[in-house]
Formats: C-alpha cells, structure tokens, sequence
C-alpha cells in the first residue's frame, strides 16, 4: 500500500454504518496505516470518536450535490490508495466520477443495507436500481455484511460479480467496557425490552409500539434509545395505544451499555436491515436479541448461535408471541458474550489489512 486510505461518510451522525467507518479507519490508523476521513458536514455525536490519527477533511458542503468539486480535489491531493465509502447515494456519486480520479486509486464501497429490501423505499426506487446496476460493477470492492447481500449484489454487478466480498461487521463496544455507577436499577420481577436506532420509517418502531401494546401491562417495560423525526409521532403512538407510561423515550445514548445491561432481550423491529450493528454490541454484553427476518444478516447469524440467541420472526404476531415467551432473567456484568469471534474488530480489521496489503482489485 503506497498512499493513504480515504474514507467518505456525509457526517458524524449515530448511525450503525458511521460507528463501523470509524473503528476500522480507527484501528488501522492505530497500526501504522495513514488514514483520513473526509465529511460533507462535520457535526454529530460520532465526532469524538474519531482518532487523532486521523486526518480529518472537513468538506463543508453539507449536500451531496455540492460535494462534488471539494471531494474530487481532495482526491488528487491526497492521492490515496483506496477510497471507501459506504452510502449507497454517496458510492454512487464516487462511482459516476471514479473516471476523474488519478491513476492508481482503488474505489472499495460497502453496502450498508439489503438492496432488495432497501432499494424500494428510495426517493427514485427505478433510477436507484437502475444505478446500482450501470455503476457497481466499476467498483474495485464491493463489501457486504452477509453471503445474502453478497449474492443479491452479485446480480447488479455481472462479470465483476467476484468483486463482491463479505466482511463481517465489527462489534466497536468493548466486553468490559468500564460502565461503574452507571448501572440502571430495575424491578426483577419485570420484563425491560430494549430497542435502539433512528426514529425512522426502516426502523419498525410504530409496528414495535402496536405489538408491545398487546402484551400482558402488569410487568413489561419497553426502553427506547434514539432520536430521529418520527420522535413526536411516536411518543403520540403510545399514548393512543394506551401504553405511554410504560414505554420510554431516552434519546440517542453515544454509550448504551448500562441499558443492554439492565434489559432483558433487544428488539430489532426494522424493515431492512444489512447487518445491525447494535445487535452485535448487545450480543458482546451478553443480551439476546429478537429480529425480524428482514435484518440482514441476523438471519445467517441466527443459524450458527445457540437457540434462543438470536430469534427470528416476522413483524405482528410472530414478533409478539417471542415478546411474550421473554421472562426476568439475570441483569448486570454477569453476563458472558455470545458474539462470535469473527465479529471482534481486531479481526475484522485483520481482514481489512490484509485485502490492503494484497492490493485487492
């Protein structure tokens, strides 16, 4: 690898594909490798995680149509290796002008959802398919998070299928991540559910409030992390379906884990996923999880962890029925980790590395 790796993210904000982009350029800078970030707007609450080892390019354009320019000069300053993103409308922009880069450098972009799933509920679900399919196969990389997503891009990309790789998401919260007196007292005899993420349409936590809503009143609490612009209709939800004193909205948490501590199971209610990473931080703390089927690759994962880690099941009743079969178990530090090894980030970024050093595509 002779120049540095760039990677491309619109801003800081709290998502699961901005925490990935900064512990894998975070852990590579940390062994030696030279990495920048550039950002269309520079605020958010991911901000303070990123490494002073990284060099970070605030763009200033805050839309994606007026990034073009700053990022194309940014690219011939630097110079870089790779540049990787990891936005679907952002890789399609890198895509569209990937002409106009210097020699040498290798465009590697990841993709955050499954593009079945996802792709629909676009501004332009055509015009967005019909990119997908002009400009990914000019991708030197094609990440994905699972062998599903792997093989539903292969279809967009043809010959260059071969470029699709699957590289596990990485859990970026510690096992042992010191959270002293932070620790949340809750009744034993109740069931605490715990749901993370943007209060958003993909997230399911309107049809999340309708099922919790069936479920016995006397012991069942529901915790919701995350803010977003559906917040106001939302809270309006649980209190038309009689439920708004036992649901809490707790904002977006930089660090969660006295509440996967103090519940019992998370719920990922979502209508697409690729592979949520707030599901991998429970599972390091030890918190089992029920999904839907349209979670990526919590799916794949599902198959290979013991019964009862990771539940799957479809939104309404089949989602409610697992709520209600959750009783009060053991809280606390405790617990052991059920993630799999291959999700640690030390050796997801082993992966990274070493498609780096081979000169990958």
């Amino acid at each position: 690898m002779t120049g540095p790796f760039l990677a491309v993210l619109p801003s800081f904000a709290g998502g699961g594909a901005e925490r990935v982009t900064l512990a894998m350029i975070n852990s590579l800078a940390e062994r030696g490798i030279a990495c920048h970030l550039a950002v269309f707007d520079s605020t958010g609450p991911f901000r303070i995680s990123l490494s002073a080892q990284v060099g970070l390019h605030d763009l200033d354009s805050r839309r994606l149509r007026n990034s073009f320019g700053p990022l194309l000069g940014l690219i011939w300053k630097l110079r870089p290796t790779v540049v990787y993103s990891t936005f679907g409308y952002v890789n399609l922009l890198l895509l569209a002008i990937r002409w106009l880069f210097p020699k040498g450098v290798r465009l590697w972009i990841r993709e955050a959802n499954l593009p079945s799933l996802s792709l629909p509920n676009t501004r332009s679900p055509r015009l967005t398919r019909l990119g997908y399919w002009l400009l990914y196969r000019f991708a030197d990389l094609v990440i994905c998070s699972s062998q599903r997503m792997r093989a539903e891009l292969a279809s967009y990309l043809g010959a260059a299928a071969y470029r699709a790789r699957v590289l596990p998401n990485p859990v970026t919260t510690g096992r042992r991540h010191t959270i002293e007196g932070q620790l949340i007292d809750t009744s034993p005899n109740e069931v605490v559910f715990l749901a993370c993420g943007r209060l958003t349409y993909q997230k399911g936590f309107d049809r999340l409030i309708d099922m919790f809503a069936t479920l016995d009143p006397r012991n069942q609490r529901l915790w919701i992390l995350g803010d977003g612009p559906l917040r106001e209709e939302l809270e309006e939800r649980a209190k038309t379906r009689g439920v708004a004193d036992r649901v809490r909205f707790l904002g977006f948490q930089a660090s969660p884990e006295a509440y996967f501590l103090a519940a019992e199971v998370l719920l990922m209610p979502s209508r697409w996923e690729g592979m949520p990473n707030v599901a991998l931080e429970a599972l390091a703390y030890g918190l089992p999880v029920i999904a839907t089927p349209e979670c990526g690759g919590l799916v794949e994962l599902a198959e290979t962890l013991p019964p009862g880690v990771v539940v799957i099941a479809s939104a309404e009743a089949g989602f409610a029925t697992a709520m209600a079969e959750v009783k009060p178990s053991q809280r606390g530090e405790g617990r052991r980790s059920l993630v799999p090894d291959q999700h640690r980030l030390e050796s997801v970024v082993d992966i990274l590395q070493a498609w780096l050093n081979a000169g990958t595509a």
